[in-house]
């Protein structure tokens, strides 16, 4: 009774999140529809003859404030649209009812795709590209054109994924009973508590280790490695096209535009270095097709696109050739680290309790006055670094000169010289803030292509989106400063600085004409960049990340109208970000339809050392195919529909494909995984999406060092659960430390009856005794009480026994606090070893 009744509760919770989601998703698109109403009703869009413009600009705050509800509005509804409809699919009511649903979202999405379309004809009906063949100058305003695109693609967009759900639910209906995650079945033989006599000597278990080894010879095959850096050089090439036939700027985008930029050639003089300038060193390349269409290669763009695709090559020799690869995995220190610190002053007891709440801490009795603390703001090196993130840092620095060297000498903006410094200072910042704009997406996609072609991690690539992430902020704020210098020279600073409408462009006319700007974009990129900075810098920072991540998560969503506000604003921004949003695009569908996949809660309950233990299975024998060491991202609806937080599977591939489960094993250190241990005893709707990560091949290393701290023991514990049921015949060393024994209950059967070659030595830094069973008893393992090992000293001492026992290629593999991790990462570059190391955070 009170299972049912938490389950109740539970559902009754869930469907009140999603008409919230689903009323505020309708609010959005509705607000977005009055502001796109409201501007579009402006002299700006409906009367193209300047002279009878009601106001001088050609639009009203009113207007603008519409206009920046459409902008704004309609992308976060889109992205609500997603999470609503992925929230139906989880929700634990009838299929059928269900179905319903999907049934009327696709209605709303057909009803919204023909209405757009309708907007978009002018282009869409010649599909874009061919736009040059229309003929006639009548065309539909710009704004309306490329409005209507936009939301008939994403409407398109839409339709595809609530269909692919509507499927699903239709499917289930038809074809098989629904299955719900329940308690009250009994379980078969939980995942990570079975004997190894009883699970070696199953008769299945030599077919599903070699099935894995098949799918590992499969994986990095020459054909498939090729196959996706052709397809990924090709798409680059059709970004490429499309940057040459199509105008930079949305107020081009209609068949008018269209037909006239395609024209346009080199004899019209029309060139954007100009005529008879001997420093321009990098120029326009035109290719006549026929007299209505030249393609135009913009040096700029061919910069950006010839730099992925050299990352695209490289990736691709470090796949093909192992030699290669090795090289560009060499590892060094990297001076550092060099911090910037704030040191705040001693603090009341109030002060403090303020404090506590701002970072998350939980406050137990009475807060007491804080002593002085230190605070990091700002920290540059130290740590490790490869030669292959080395080179690719060059690369990119040798992307980022050239653009300058066009943008700062070789352009002339305009079509003419009478520029100030200030102004082409400011015009170039920005463009080489859209280079960075058209990179940022490409690291943090779970699914991407560049990470496939490099075969590493999804985690492994996000430094490079922080950093490209602060050096287009940094972009953004010396594009800003610079054109501030030029409101200055021009006597309209700083009433233009957040004016609607403003005085900028001026365009020769004195400021006493009035606010006649009719560039509306600026405001409304300025509006962006400012909440940017604190949504998207101050709670980007690491140490609120950690402290908390929902506010840092939710923040990170003013993306969408950073993306938006550039896309108005800057010419020539979706030639560089259009193949970053779409590839993102696509992620996100692989992901959407990942969380529509169901899986059933085999187990979840409470375990040792304040942690969860959850067992998945998909329900309908699915493969699972991931590798040992390898993670998977979880939404569990019931906490956050919106949220999806990285676990490492803790049990070794082979029981895994055997058993249809999956494992994981999470410590509750924060408000997601302290809530997912509160909720237990309950019923849970989890969506997997994965497998993620690249652990290393240990296949070829005759000596393998595992390294684990505290819940870091995770992957090492799938690592060698499954180098053990293989029958690795390296000589393979477990290394855990903990503060106290509680965790060695999570897998202390794996350590049982291990082969002479297998070593673990258990490090507990508590003084209390461990408790062993008998069997776990071996030679093969030896307990160490009161005292934390130096890692550096026992890496020291494996590279030393495989050199006394001549064993090659030695590895080190490290799970844990960033401290180990270091102490490790410098002792095997010392000794020469091969190294990986796994993060606990992203």
């Amino acid at each position: 009774m009170g299972t049912t009744t938490t389950t109740t509760t539970t559902t009754k919770k869930t469907l009140g999140t999603l008409l919230v989601r689903g009323a505020t998703c309708g609010v959005l698109v509705y607000l977005g529809a009055v502001g796109h109403r409201w501007f579009s009703e402006s002299s700006y869009v409906s009367e193209p003859n300047f002279g009878k413009w009601k106001t001088c600009s050609g639009y009203t705050k009113k207007e603008f404030v519409g206009v920046a509800m459409m902008s704004f509005g309609w992308p976060f509804a889109w992205a609500m649209g997603v999470s609503f409809s992925i929230g139906v699919s989880k929700v634990d009511v009838s299929e059928a009812g269900k179905a319903v649903v999907f049934a009327g979202l696709v209605a709303l999405c057909v009803a919204a795709a023909v209405r757009s379309f309708a907007d978009g004809r002018d282009v869409l009906r010649c599909g874009v590209v061919a736009c040059y063949k229309v003929n006639g100058t009548h065309a539909k305003p710009a704004y309306k054109v490329v409005v209507g695109m936009i939301a008939f693609f994403a409407s398109v967009a839409a339709t595809v994924l609530e269909l692919r759900l509507l499927a699903g639910c239709a499917g289930r209906v038809l074809f098989y009973r629904d299955e719900r995650s329940s308690r009250d079945a009994p379980l078969a033989r939980p995942l990570l508590r079975c004997r190894d006599d009883e699970e070696e000597g199953s008769s299945n278990s030599s077919s599903v280790v070699a099935a894995a080894e098949v799918v590992d010879k499969r994986k990095n095959t020459p054909r498939r490695v090729l196959a996706g850096s052709f397809g990924l050089i090709a798409t680059l090439v059709c970004l490429l096209f499309l940057s040459a036939t199509l105008p930079n700027s949305f107020t081009e985008f209609n068949s008018a535009g269209i037909k006239s930029w395609a024209a346009t050639h080199r004899q019209t003089g029309d060139m954007p270095e100009g005529e008879g300038k001997d420093r321009a060193l990098l120029r326009t390349l035109y290719l006549r097709v026929n007299n209505e269409l030249v393609l135009k290669f913009f040096p700029d763009v061919c910069i950006f696109y010839g730099f992925l695709a050299a990352l695209a090559l490289l990736g691709t020799a470090a796949r093909l050739f192992p030699e290669f690869g090795r090289a560009l995995n060499y590892r060094f220190p990297i001076p550092g680290p060099f911090e910037i610190k704030l040191t705040f002053p001693p603090a009341t007891a109030a002060s403090s309790r303020a404090f506590c709440l701002a970072v998350g801490r939980p406050r137990r009795g009475d807060v007491k006055a804080l002593p002085s603390r230190e605070m990091t703001i700002f920290s540059v090196g130290g740590g490790v670094s490869s030669l292959g993130a080395t080179v690719v840092l060059e690369l990119w620095a040798v992307m980022m000169a050239l653009e300058a060297r066009y943008w700062f000498i070789d352009h002339r903006y305009d079509h003419s010289n009478g520029q100030t410094n200030a102004e082409i200072r400011a015009r170039g910042f920005g463009q080489l803030a859209n280079a960075c704009l058209g990179l940022l997406l490409l690291p943090v996609s779970k699914h991407s292509a560049l990470t496939q072609v490099f075969g590493i991690a999804w985690e492994q690539a996000l430094w490079a989106h922080v950093w490209l992430g602060y050096a287009t902020l940094v972009l953004f704020v010396a594009h800003a400063v610079s054109w501030w210098t030029v409101y200055h020279q021009q006597h309209i600073f700083p009433n233009d600085v957040l004016e609607v409408p403003g005085y900028f462009p001026l365009n020769g006319f004195p400021k006493s004409r009035g606010r006649c700007s009719d560039n509306w974009t600026i405001p409304l990129a300025t509006i962006a960049v400012f909440v940017a900075l604190f949504a998207m810098g101050v709670l980007a920072h690491f140490q609120v990340r950690r402290a908390r991540f929902e506010v840092f998560y939710y923040a990170h969503h003013w993306f969408l109208a950073i993306y938006a506000a550039a896309l108005w604003h800057a010419a020539s921004c979706w030639y560089f970000v259009l193949g970053g949003l779409t590839h993102y695009v696509f992620d996100h569908a692989f992901r959407t339809r990942n969380a529509a996949a169901r899986w059933r809660v085999a187990s979840c309950e409470p375990g040792p050392a304040n942690t969860t233990h959850l067992e998945l299975s998909s329900g309908e024998g699915a493969v699972f195919p991931y590798e040992a060491g390898q993670y998977a991202f979880l939404c569990i609806h019931e906490i956050s529909p919106l949220q999806w937080h990285p676990f490492t599977l803790s049990a070794a591939p082979s029981d895994a494909r055997r058993l249809d489960r999956l494992a994981f094993d999470v410590k509750a250190v924060g408000n997601f995984t302290k809530t997912l241990r509160e909720l237990a005893s309950t019923d849970l709707t989890v969506a997997v999406d994965g497998p993620h990560g690249a652990p290393p091949d240990l296949s070829r290393h005759d000596a393998i060092l595992l390294v684990a701290g505290g819940i870091g023991i995770t992957p090492v514990h799938s690592i060698f659960r499954e180098l053990r049921i293989r029958g690795c015949s390296s000589a393979v060393t477990l290394v855990w430390i903990l503060r106290t024994v509680e965790p060695l209950a999570l897998f202390q059967t794996s350590f049982v009856r291990l082969p002479p070659n297998f070593t673990v030595r258990l490090f507990v830094t508590a003084d209390d005794p461990p408790a062993l069973s008998n069997a776990a008893a071996t030679t093969t393992i030896t307990l160490e009480t009161g005292r934390r090992p130096d890692v550096g000293d026992l890496v020291d001492a494996f590279a030393q026994d495989s050199k006394t026992h001549l064993r090659a290629a030695p590895a080190v593999f490290v799970c844990g606090p960033k401290s180990m991790v270091s102490a490790a990462s410098d002792a095997a570059i010392s000794n020469n070893l091969h190294f990986h190391a796994e993060i606990f955070e992203f």
